[in-house]
């Protein structure tokens, strides 16, 4: 999704930059880095780069996975990175050089490369625009609601931190059929512990002005002391009884001592 943000982005940035509009460029990347990357995508990502396993044991799968999780984050910071240093080379003359000369894998001078393409950043087919679309709505629709009950839910002092919380989403078919196809992402997208799907009862369902319920409740589960999320794995892993599963598989993987 963030990539497919980039790809918009540099499109845009690539034809204000034909149109000499360069006050436009100044707008979309600050725009992009204040909204995109700063209040979401990096604030979205903490968990997965601060608790994934940084490298995986041959055989065992569930560390490869959380692995290549944390990996294609990386991976998508560093295109995103690569991108921005090109895109500013023009109206941020030697701060997007020395941005450039710092990455890996580059040579030379940052003006000496080309803009990025849309096609370099994201696939631009039908398929993967209609599963952008559908996770569009989830960001700009139902994260909204669900970060606003968390704050509710906080000043009732029902929850501390957002990771104490449990979501519960009740939501017409359309919200429905979009929160289901990225259920694994919504823990993490809405930075809580737990999130439980309904489906809205039939009175709802034609009801446009409320198409999203959302209730912040604790979560269920022991506190994990590593990723800080309440699960029902902790201590299913002998040799670090206070964390999750997770985080287990986490420290297992770099050979931390039990």
């Amino acid at each position: 999704y963030i990539l497919a943000r980039t790809a918009e982005l540099t499109k845009k940035i690539r034809a204000a930059y034909e149109a000499f509009e360069f006050h436009r460029v100044y707008h979309l990347l600050n725009e992009f880095c204040n909204s995109e990357l700063s209040a979401f995508y990096l604030d979205v990502l903490k968990d997965r780069l601060y608790t994934y396993p940084i490298k995986f044991k041959p055989g065992h799968e569930y560390h490869r996975d959380l692995y290549l999780a944390r990996r294609s984050a990386q991976t998508a910071i560093y295109k995103i990175t690569d991108a921005l240093a090109r895109l500013t080379a023009p109206i941020l003359s030697f701060t997007a050089d020395e941005v450039w000369q710092s990455l890996p894998h580059t040579q030379g001078s940052v003006h000496l490369t080309l803009f990025p393409t849309p096609e370099s950043l994201a696939p631009q087919n039908d398929l993967e625009r209609e599963s952008f679309a559908l996770f569009e709505n989830i960001i700009l629709e139902v994260r909204p609601e669900a970060l606003k009950a968390l704050e509710e839910s906080r000043k009732e002092k029902q929850i501390g931190k957002s990771l104490e919380a449990k979501v519960v989403l009740s939501l017409t078919h359309f919200h429905y059929a979009c929160a289901d196809k990225f259920l694994s992402a919504l823990e993490e997208l809405f930075n809580v512990s737990q999130v439980e799907l309904q489906d809205a009862s039939p009175e709802r369902q034609t009801n446009t002005d409320n198409p999203i319920q959302v209730t912040a409740t604790t979560a269920d589960g022991t506190k994990c002391d590593r990723c800080w999320r309440y699960t029902s794995d902790v201590g299913q892993q002998e040799n670090y009884p206070t964390v999750c599963l997770r985080c287990a598989e986490a420290l297992d993987a770099i050979d931390f001592a039990p």
